[in-house]
């Protein structure tokens, strides 16, 4: 009881303070309220009076600041953007005629005070594309050699997280949009990958990659991992040959494989070579390994001449390998030791080449074809005594005694003949023309090619022609049942000129056109071929076209 009357002053007086606070706050926002009415009313309030055509911003700008006192900040550039107006206005709002003079324009306005800031208007939200739902895309993943379904393959939409594998049946469906690139990828084999462009099924075909201890090799009558091979085996494929000009397929692995020698034993076109694998054995006679083809050995004797013996003397026997077209081949194995070439016993003891030609794949048609054209010239000729220079030797050898008096060396007729001239001829022209169709479906895939090959060599009369054809076939019958056909024609004609020592140890067109009499022509008066009466040699150009000198 003490304490009530003081308590309860207290509480009158705080009641009395919150009344008074509540008052201010309510008089503080009517005057705010107020202020911002009035300001309004001001803007509205002015009035404009504008009458004109094409006026420029800065002239309305100008004239309105006149009239109502307002100012403009603004940028010159963003006015000069802005298009020339029309009005025709009379005593009316400000803020009316400023949204006539702003509309369909690239500029919007603030008004802050008796301050009319302008500035760019913002660009409008662009609206928001509507997705639009697409099917799924399906497809099979298969090997691009065998056609068979690969399972577990990883189909992932480039730069995204998105993606899927293949099921048992190579098959995959995916939700992708229509300009997706999809990245096919699995082990063992090139990653590749795929554009859809609209496609709603994919076929996708994967090479196995050719890199690595995984590589397949052909060793005798099947394959096997690189990484498992113990024997001695070089392997080479289109990626490894040799580029340019090669009329047959020792040319192509030239220097590429350690431990095999390819020699050309003549430049004549189509000319024969010599692979030497790890030296000559003393089991065969010759260095010449084992070529196989396709599984089946090549008959890799001497050619013989269209008289039915065999050549003899120097000259190197034609080249039974350039009856193959380098086009057709898929990879070479060279097995070097025992153990690579146990299966073919005593015949593979200078070592085996085996060559796989290309096969069909899986997909539709496919034709392809190169060409290719070039010249051959001899890079350099042996500078020999000009006619004067070889007659004054030989008259002085003469008037040693060397031969009896009398056989002086004549007047040279037509200034003489220069021989490397006469047997060489310029820019022989060497060309390919090679044809391949390929396809196949889930049982055949094949494969055929025609080549044509001409190559003139750098000597008169000498020529390499062939024409030759394949055909690569595989079907598969049944899941336990396939079978296939490995054709090859070849038709080759080699037109041969003797050169170097040439047939029965006789010498050859060259070393004739660099020993034979240059005072003398290439005929006689009587239109015969010239004979040199101090040395037995026959007339170069009678030894290439084949004509007796008489």
């Amino acid at each position: 009881m003490f304490f009530s009357a003081p308590n309860q002053g207290r509480k009158h007086g705080t009641f009395q303070a919150s009344f008074k606070m509540v008052l201010v706050m309510k008089l503080t926002a009517t005057l705010i309220v107020a202020a911002i009415l009035q300001a309004h009313a001001v803007v509205y309030a002015q009035k404009v009076t504008i009458k004109g055509d094409h006026i420029t911003f800065k002239k309305l700008f100008e004239d309105i600041r006149q009239q109502t006192g307002y100012s403009f900040i603004y940028a010159k550039e963003q006015i000069e953007k802005a298009s020339p107006v029309s009005l025709h206005v009379q005593n009316e709002d400000l803020s009316k005629v400023l949204q006539l003079c702003f509309s369909h324009q690239p500029l919007t306005y603030v008004i802050n005070d008796k301050i009319i800031i302008v500035k760019q208007k913002p660009p409008a939200p662009s609206a928001k594309p509507v997705p639009v739902a697409t099917p799924p895309v399906t497809g099979e993943v298969r090997d691009s050699a065998s056609g068979k379904p690969l399972v577990g393959v990883t189909i992932q939409i480039k730069g995204e997280s998105v993606g899927t594998t293949t099921d048992s049946k190579g098959h995959f469906s995916l939700d992708v949009p229509d300009n997706a690139v999809l990245i096919v990828s699995y082990v063992g084999y090139n990653k590749k990958e795929v554009r859809v462009r609209g496609m709603s099924a994919l076929h996708i075909a994967l090479a196995a990659s050719a890199t690595g201890l995984n590589q397949l090799v052909v060793v005798g009558y099947g394959t096997q991992k690189k990484g498992d091979l113990t024997g001695a085996i070089a392997s080479l494929n289109t990626d490894n040959f040799n580029k340019g000009v090669a009329s047959s397929l020792d040319q192509l692995i030239q220097g590429k494989a350690a431990g095999v020698q390819v020699v050309q034993n003549s430049a004549e076109p189509g000319g024969g070579v010599s692979i030497s694998i790890r030296g000559a054995s003393s089991i065969n006679a010759g260095t010449s390994p084992l070529f196989v083809v396709d599984g089946l050995p090549l008959d890799n004797s001497p050619a013989i001449s269209n008289t039915g013996n065999e050549y003899v003397g120097t000259r190197s026997p034609s080249n039974p390998l350039s009856t193959i077209n380098p086009n057709d081949i898929q990879s070479i194995e060279i097995l070097k030791d025992a153990s690579a070439t146990a299966i073919y016993g005593a015949r593979g003891a200078n070592g085996v080449i085996i060559i796989t030609t290309k096969k069909g794949a899986r997909g539709k048609l496919k034709v392809n074809y190169n060409a290719y054209f070039g010249t051959q010239n001899v890079a350099h000729r042996i500078d020999l005594l000009k006619p004067e220079e070889y007659k004054s030797v030989l008259n002085s050898l003469i008037a040693e005694g060397a031969a009896p008096v009398g056989n002086e060396v004549g007047n040279i007729a037509g200034g003489g003949t220069d021989w490397q001239s006469e047997i060489f001829q310029k820019n022989a022209l060497v060309q390919s023309h090679n044809l391949s169709l390929t396809g196949g479906n889930n049982k055949t895939n094949y494969f055929v090619s025609m080549n044509y090959f001409d190559q003139n060599g750098t000597v008169r009369s000498s020529e390499f022609r062939r024409y030759s054809a394949r055909v690569n076939l595989h079907i598969q019958a049944t899941e336990n049942l396939e079978f296939g056909l490995n054709l090859n024609t070849s038709y080759s004609m080699n037109d041969y000129a003797p050169i170097g020592f040439g047939i029965n140890g006789e010498a050859g067109t060259i070393y004739n056109a660099l020993n034979f009499d240059p005072t003398l022509p290439v005929r006689d008066t009587a239109g015969a071929y010239t004979i040199s009466p101090f040395l037995d040699l026959d007339n170069p150009l009678a030894e290439i076209y084949g004509k007796n000198a008489n």
